[in-house]
């Protein structure tokens, strides 16, 4: 099943859009996205949301087991005690999730998160929100175990001296660990998609073949039609993958980053088998550039300036554009370059 996704054009937390892209993976898409259109305002996402809030009311919202920890209530424990959370979400509330949304995790599994009414959003929507900061109690100082996040960047604030472990804790390296992405695996069934908080940022998470998948939604992968989610490790390795959760190939990224979606991931891969393992990168395009479905788009001269340009040392792509355009002789064509 294909989906249309929202991409971002900048950098950002938006809780919102990883709910919409949530939404959409879901096979539940809002109706903004309905109109097959390259471009959705806020506005109109805001819209889109907020009638399918009202049209699907009566759908269970997405809650855990765990209603309090070390005596606070938890998201779970609030959701289940206000059968009318939903009605909190207005238009204006909607509006606001573009500039951020306050959650606060606790450490003790990745779905436990303090009972805040704006952080029941994602819920709202039948969409668990998750987390991947989980540490054993052996490795957390007893004034700060079983309390969230919040709590322990209070008491780090208030009172140093006699809590170190806390400023402490909040130097912690990355918001990940071993046993977050282990426990998210566990909690998580197939195919599930949920919303990751990680940094501060908010990101649509799914778990294909037991691997946890991030979507990736940054408008400048737009052109890179192959990279659709990165797995996630504690490493930080980037391993990227395509719609059908198979990981891209080294050189056909590093054809992507250069030229986006000019040449397929097939033909990528028939010119570096044909030209082995060792060929670079200019040698596949060259190789791909001649072949004859794309020699016979080509004006009758232009292999001979091609090949002219490419022993200059010209970019290969560069010099197939210039080639197409007709040059009268080899000058006019490195003008053009």
């Amino acid at each position: 099943r294909s989906s249309d996704l929202v991409l971002q054009d900048t950098n950002g937390p938006c809780p919102l859009l990883a709910a919409v892209n949530a939404l959409a993976l879901k096979g539940r898409p809002i109706d903004a996205l309905a109109t097959k259109s390259d471009l959705v305002t806020q506005h109109e996402i805001r819209d889109g949301v907020e009638r399918y809030l009202q049209t699907d009311s009566n759908e269970s919202p997405a809650i855990d087991g765990i209603d309090t920890i070390g005596g606070t209530k938890t998201l779970s424990g609030y959701v289940k005690e206000n059968s009318s959370f939903r009605s909190h979400f207005t238009s204006a509330k909607i509006e606001a999730l573009y500039k951020g949304l306050d959650v606060s995790p606790f450490f003790t599994d990745v779905t436990a998160f303090e009972g805040e009414k704006d952080a029941a959003f994602f819920s709202a929507l039948g969409i668990r929100l998750f987390h991947l900061w989980v540490v054993s109690d052996n490795e957390m100082a007893e004034d700060i175990r079983n309390k969230s996040y919040n709590q322990i960047q209070d008491l780090a604030v208030s009172d140093v001296a006699s809590s170190p472990a806390a400023a402490s804790f909040l130097n912690y390296p990355s918001q990940i660990t071993e046993l977050g992405i282990h426990r998210l695996k566990a909690v998580m069934s197939e195919g599930e998609v949920g919303i990751l908080f990680r940094n501060n940022h908010f990101s649509t998470v799914t778990k294909i073949d037991g691997e946890l998948l991030v979507l990736v939604t940054d408008e400048g992968y737009g052109d890179k039609s192959l990279i659709v989610f990165e797995m996630l490790s504690v490493s930080g390795d980037t391993i990227y993958i395509d719609g059908n959760a198979k990981e891209v190939e080294a050189i056909v990224l590093a054809a992507m980053d250069a030229y986006g979606d000019q040449f397929s991931r097939a033909d990528i891969l028939r010119a570096q088998e044909k030209l082995g393992e060792q060929a670079t990168l200019n040698d596949i395009v060259k190789e791909l550039s001649t072949q004859p479905a794309v020699a016979a788009a080509t004006p009758q001269e232009a292999p001979k300036f091609y090949d002219q340009l490419i022993e200059m040392g010209f970019d290969p792509t560069k010099c197939f554009d210039v080639c197409t355009k007709n040059p009268s002789t080899l000058e006019s064509a490195v003008g053009m370059l």
